[in-house]
């Protein structure tokens, strides 16, 4: 069921079905691949200024089509570490994964979501915990107020970005419980619900995980060679 890999214009070989998810050709180079799923991952943040029954519909929609993108994007990656003949980690290959995910709390406190949409793609653990607490990235996307004021960083928006990438990766897990601290005892659901932008951030994570359910039912192995 899956097409065959092409050789694209870098000479890499890279899943033409995933490519394809992506709205590239399948000679599309790996610089392209990358840009198009960032693209891709902002565009497909759902707006919700629109009519009630229309935005439900289409944030669904949009939840469904980034679980895809982004597990085309892993699939793409991984399939260029072969090509290129990395069947294990490279050493600046290992610095890089091993910053980003020291990084990745930080990065969902303060919105960024482009780069947890990169750690991600990198190989970095979603569910990777913080020593202290044994807090995963998303609980710092929670919006909570003890966590940092509405403004902090890229502010809210950019949190809920934040909480949109995360929950449409195939790999969360949304049972996580905090260990320590502000964390005990928590799961992500619990903190959105005591945050400052509880219902939209409850929808999030109710949608994405539909949308993994869909991506599973479909096939686990989508982008497989």
């Amino acid at each position: 069921q899956m097409a065959a890999s092409r050789v694209s214009s870098r000479g890499l070989r890279l899943p033409a079905r995933a490519l394809k998810v992506l709205g590239l050709p399948a000679h599309a180079s790996l610089d392209e691949a990358r840009g198009a799923h960032r693209a891709m991952a902002f565009q497909l943040h759902p707006d919700l200024t629109n009519s009630r029954h229309d935005a439900e519909e289409s944030a669904r929609r949009r939840s469904e089509q980034l679980v895809m993108a982004n597990s085309a994007r892993e699939a793409i990656e991984f399939a260029a570490r072969q090509a290129a003949g990395q069947t294990e980690w490279t050493m600046d290959a290992r610095r890089q994964w091993d910053a980003s995910t020291k990084k990745i709390h930080f990065s969902a406190l303060f919105g960024h979501w482009e780069e947890v949409l990169e750690a991600l793609a990198l190989g970095v653990d979603p569910n990777v915990l913080t020593p202290a607490q044994g807090a995963p990235p998303i609980f710092y996307a929670s919006c909570w107020d003890k966590l940092g004021g509405a403004h902090l960083g890229y502010g809210d928006e950019g949190r809920l970005r934040v909480l949109e990438v995360l929950a449409s990766n195939l790999k969360i897990d949304m049972s996580l419980e905090g260990r320590a601290m502000w964390a005990q005892g928590h799961t992500i659901t619990d903190l959105v619900s005591m945050g400052r932008r509880s219902l939209e951030a409850i929808d999030i994570l109710i949608r994405n995980q539909e949308a993994r359910i869909a991506m599973f039912a479909q096939s686990g192995t989508f982008f497989a060679e």
